[in-house]
């Protein structure tokens, strides 16, 4: 998988983190990051809403 959600410190302590370390996010909880990662893979490969 390419983002890995990580917790740290701050506001917004869930980091959505590239493969490289890079922090491309950030949440306030947990559920939200993961949802985010969700979408961020979805475009990557193209996908697109109907509504």
């Amino acid at each position: 998988m390419p983002y890995v959600v990580e917790k740290r410190t701050g506001k917004r302590p869930w980091k959505i983190l590239d493969k490289n370390g890079k922090v491309m996010g950030s949440s306030t909880t947990k559920s939200n990051a993961e949802a985010s990662v969700e979408v961020r893979l979805a475009g990557a490969h193209g996908w697109r809403s109907k509504g």
